[in-house]
């Protein structure tokens, strides 16, 4: 695989994570599971 193709399958990656923490980096697949998160591990609404 060449360069260009490892920079096309990152972009591809980055596509299918939906919801990113902005502080700690976690993925998760649905907003509901972020809002929980940031409500229990940073003690955010």
């Amino acid at each position: 695989m060449n360069y260009r193709g490892v920079i096309m399958a990152n972009a591809a990656s980055k596509r299918e994570s939906k919801f990113k923490c902005k502080i700690c980096r976690m993925v998760f697949e649905t907003k509901e599971e972020l809002k929980l998160h940031m409500m229990e591990d940073h003690n955010q609404r």
